[in-house]
This record gives structure tokens, sequence and C-alpha cells, in this order.
């Protein structure tokens, strides 16, 4: 459902499908913003056309050029030089671009030798595990990260 106010959007969405026009939204408000269009003010990146989605300009360049996955490439050099990447995902998440997305992200920076870890989590949803993820995972990751640079002793 595409809401034409923020009054048609739910303050407090019970599942990832209320939340999803939220979502969207807000990411909208911050990769495509538009004064000049009233409800919203946003360009959203796809329309419904004859019951299937298609692409929208300027909604869907202005999205493209700020997603990480479509910025690897500008930014190669610049990702090289970074200590740490690390991603993670669900497999369950409720939000199915999610994981596609990080995959893909973790692919294209695999593609160009770009040191990075990619962790998938087997049922975990968007928000399950998440202390487990923290204590287990993303804290001794950048233990060792900011170790191996001479960086673990913050002034």
């Amino acid at each position: 459902g595409r809401p034409r106010s923020r009054q048609e959007m739910r303050s407090n969405p019970a599942s990832a499908q209320e939340s999803f026009p939220i979502f969207v939204t807000a990411l909208a408000a911050a990769l495509s913003p538009n004064p000049d269009r009233p409800g919203l003010y946003v360009d959203l990146p796809f329309a419904n056309v004859d019951g299937k989605l298609r692409p929208s300009e300027p909604g869907h360049s202005a999205w493209r050029s700020r997603m990480p996955l479509y910025l690897v490439e500008l930014y190669e050099d610049n990702l090289r030089r970074l200590n740490g990447i690390y991603l993670d995902v669900g497999t369950e998440d409720e939000y199915a671009q999610i994981p596609a997305g990080a995959r893909a992200l973790s692919q294209e920076l695999a593609s160009r030798g770009i040191a990075h870890t990619f962790q998938v989590y087997a049922q975990g949803t968007h928000t399950s595990m998440i202390r487990g993820r923290i204590v287990d995972s993303l804290l001794p990751f950048f233990s060792r990260t900011l170790r191996e640079t001479g960086q673990d002793a913050v002034q």
C-alpha cells in the first residue's frame, strides 16, 4: 500500500507489512525529497503501472545514486582504506530486500577484492538475536579490527 499522506500511515505499526510504507517514505525523505510534491513531499523510486512496479523518475535515479551497492565503484579506493567492513543479515528478515541487498553488496565488494565480513544468521529476523549479534560478533569484530590498527585505546 502506498500512503498519500502522513496521516494514512500507522503511528504504531504491528507488523513488517504495516511498517514498510513508513520505512520507504522515510528513505524517500532522505534520498529523494521533493518539496513540490504535496502529500508526502517525496519522489518514490517505483510506481504501480498496470499492476506491476516500474521504475519512476526522478526518484529511481536519486535512490540508485545513493545506495551503497551502486557506490562501491565510485568509492572503491576509499573502501580499500577502511580497517573493516561488517555486514550481517538474518535469513528470515521480514524485509526481503535487506538480505538480497546485503548479499549483492558483499558480492560486489568481494568481486573487487575489498576485504569485509558478511555474517548470515540462520532463521534470524530483522530484529532477532540483536544482543547476541552485537556481543558475540560485532563487538569482537571491532575489538580485533581496532587492535590490529593500534587504535584500541580511546582517549
